[in-house]
């Protein structure tokens, strides 16, 4: 919902360190590229099913869900990333493409390198800030292209990524950008990375790098050698960097000298703050924000009140991770004290990050204040105050609040209370104008699981209304229901066609949680669907019968392989297929229905699922009274390889339909042996003298 100017990133998961905003290093860009709302933050360690909310022609609706799955490790929630991957919105597809990598799916990287080319320059660049913190080797291909990229902020983006990103095998290209880049500032970042991977340079070297540096990239790299090795030359010389030198050089030296272990020294950290420079006393902040000693976190109050509105900006957003146990007190007089939407947004969502219990007459408190910033946290704080009625009365307050942000993170809040208000307050949003409010009612009910669902069920049976029954179906079909739920849904899906193929398809959708494959109880529902004037309807419901794959499924598919439409009759046989791949012979009944039609592709079918068992039934077939149903048995019969067929094959060379001929004597090639090869020659040779003496 509000996106605030520093707000977590996918990444940003404090039980999952990798991901964390802890794990960049003080030296990292903290203004993520990649955010995830208050929203977001909520439903983080939620169990939510995989979800499709309607208004998603709004590029923030689609950034907005993309940024809820990335926080649900399921495979439905990968599959609908996957999805995401060819998004027309840029953002979108790279955060669904990071969001991948973070499960460790290739299709992540594999999007992203096909996505490049497409890019704008800053979109490349924000691909590449954001790749270096995913902690994946598969994105090393893409940061090596980005790093050789045209644009020369985006080559710089890309060399801090590498850095960032700690693999040992970017070495070798950082080293000739270091030496051999146009721009000094992309030769500047190439330093950083080669420093932070522990470029190996021996002492002579690294001196020599800064007895006579060619560039100031040479001895950001010799003094940090120098430091690895224990060699004091190397910690003076970046001191006189950050103190001497030009930018970016005073920056990349500091965060060298707080890299690895270098945080902990206080003094040289203090130093640093004292900076007459801002980039350097920024990474002097974030390197108190990592320490739980006293003084430091004297200095960075200090700080917080005193210094720039950018250093103020980082401080509040990385007092999410100081381990200092004031620090979330420090939060709340942020909150307490500023008007600025900015620094306000940052300091709700740090302590958010934080995971901390917050007092309950605060969070009351909060549910009434002017600024909507923090109503919409109150509305988050709220769902842990669920034993509380008057928790309940501010959430339903806040639900009916005129910002559709704050009412739709109360709606989910509410789902945590076990009251009969809720679901009625929940309904109510379902078809609100405003999309969050959508969002939030149709996450909300999910989060109630079972407890709506026996309600929904009850509430389908009353609802005649189309409009209002349509998003009611789209939300039982999420949810992992009862065989009585199931056939409900089937069965009430039928007045939407659109619903009906969502619904059928999440039958048929092998491996799916949220899906109901191999359910016999919802067979007599599909069934039905089989007569529907729609041809779609129809071929979703062959589609979903084969996915049940019980033997009942047989007979009402053998009668739609003589539908009207083709793409139903080929969806039938593809299902028939698949019910009778381990029994043919179930298939035998097809041979002997009223339809020439259905015993053709019977026919057909048996000779596909190949069925050795299945040659008496064909070789009866041959004798049928419809042409095209005695071409397919013999077709069948050539791939079943049955020699128990020849003797009927040979005598369906005199048959009187020239298609008949054509297909036995093609199964007698099929089966081979002297006697099926010589009545194929004998034959071949009789058609080719009939037609030189009709010649002549």
């Amino acid at each position: 919902m509000t996106r605030y100017h520093n707000e977590t990133s996918v990444f940003a998961n404090p039980s999952q360190p990798r991901r964390s905003l802890a794990a960049a290093g003080p030296e990292a860009n903290v203004e993520p590229r990649i955010g995830v709302s208050f929203l977001g933050e909520r439903l983080r360690q939620s169990s939510l099913s995989l979800f499709d909310i309607a208004p998603l022609e709004f590029n923030d609706a689609r950034r907005e869900l993309v940024a809820v799955l990335a926080n649900l490790n399921t495979p439905a929630a990968q599959k609908r990333l996957a999805a995401f991957t060819t998004d027309s919105d840029a953002f979108t597809r790279t955060a669904a493409c990071i969001a991948l990598l973070q499960f460790g799916d290739a299709r992540g990287a594999d999007g992203l390198f096909n996505a490049i080319s497409r890019f704008e320059w800053k979109q490349r660049q924000e691909m590449a800030d954001a790749l270096g913190f995913s902690g994946f080797s598969a994105t090393l291909p893409i940061l090596l292209r980005l790093v050789k990229d045209s644009d020369y902020d985006v080559r710089r983006s890309a060399a801090n990524a590498l850095g960032n990103l700690g693999l040992p095998e970017a070495i070798p290209d950082l080293v000739d950008v270091a030496g051999q880049d146009s721009n000094d500032g992309v030769r500047a970042y190439a330093a950083l990375a080669l420093a932070k991977l522990g470029e190996s340079l021996d002492a002579v070297t690294a001196a020599s790098y800064l007895e006579a540096p060619p560039t100031a990239a040479f001895q950001l790299r010799g003094a940090s050698a120098l430091m690895r090795l224990g060699n004091r030359a190397g910690r003076g010389a970046l001191r006189r960097m950050v103190e001497q030198s030009s930018p970016p050089y005073p920056e990349l030296a500091a965060a060298m000298l707080v890299h690895g272990e270098g945080w902990k020294d206080l003094e040289l950290v203090q130093w640093l703050v004292k900076s007459s420079n801002d980039k350097v006393r920024l990474v002097g902040v974030m390197a108190l924000c990592r320490s739980s000693d006293e003084a430091a976190f004297t200095t960075l109050m200090d700080r917080l009140y005193s210094d720039s509105a950018e250093i103020r900006a980082t401080i509040t957003a990385w007092l999410s991770i100081c381990p200092n146990p004031a620090a979330p007190g420090a939060l709340l007089r942020v909150v307490e004290s500023t008007d600025s939407s900015p620094r306000l947004g940052e300091a709700l969502a740090a302590l958010a990050r934080r995971e901390e219990p917050l007092p309950g007459e605060t969070i009351f408190a909060w549910a009434a204040n002017y600024q909507p910033e923090v109503r919409e946290a109150a509305a988050q704080w709220l769902a842990s105050c669920h034993d509380s009625t008057e928790a309940l009365d501010r959430l339903l307050t806040l639900a009916e609040d005129e910002g559709s942000d704050i009412s739709a993170n109360a709606l989910v809040s509410l789902s945590e209370f076990d009251d009969p208000r809720v679901f009625p307050a929940l309904i109510s949003k379902l078809q609100s104008k405003s999309w969050q409010q959508r969002l939030g009612a149709t996450l909300g009910i999910e989060v109630m699981g079972k407890r709506a669902e026996n309600l929904l069920v009850d509430m389908i049976d009353d609802v005649q209304e189309h409009a209002k029954l349509t998003p009611l179906i789209d939300l039982l079909s999420r949810m992992e229901g009862s065989p009585r739920t199931r056939r409900v849904i089937l069965e009430r899906a039928l007045a939407d066609p659109a619903i009906w193929i969502k619904t059928a398809e999440q039958v048929a959708a092998s491996g799916d949680q949220s899906a109901v494959p191999g359910d016999p109880s919802v067979i007599p529902s599909v069934t039905a669907a089989l007569s529907s004037p729609d041809a779609r309807i129809r071929q979703t419901a062959a589609i979903a019968l084969g996915a049940i794959g019980d033997d009942a499924t047989i007979a009402p598919l053998l009668e739609v392989l003589s539908d009207v439409s083709w793409e139903v009759r080929v969806r039938a046989a593809q299902s028939l297929e698949k019910v009778t791949a381990r029994n043919p012979e179930l298939l035998h009944q097809g041979l002997r229905v009223r339809k020439p039609g259905v015993r053709a592709r019977v026919a057909e079918l048996l000779g596909r699922v190949h069925g050795s068992g299945s040659s008496a039934a064909l070789i009866e077939a041959m004798s049928d009274g419809n042409r095209l149903v005695r071409a397919n048995a013999a077709g069948a019969l050539g791939m079943i390889g049955d020699p128990r067929s020849v003797p009927t094959l040979i005598q369906a060379l005199q048959d009187p339909d020239r298609g008949v001929r054509n297909m036995a004597a093609g199964a007698l090639k099929e089966i081979g042996g002297d006697e099926s090869l010589a009545a194929v020659r004998d034959w071949t040779l009789e058609r080719r003298a009939s037609a030189e003496g009709q010649t002549n």
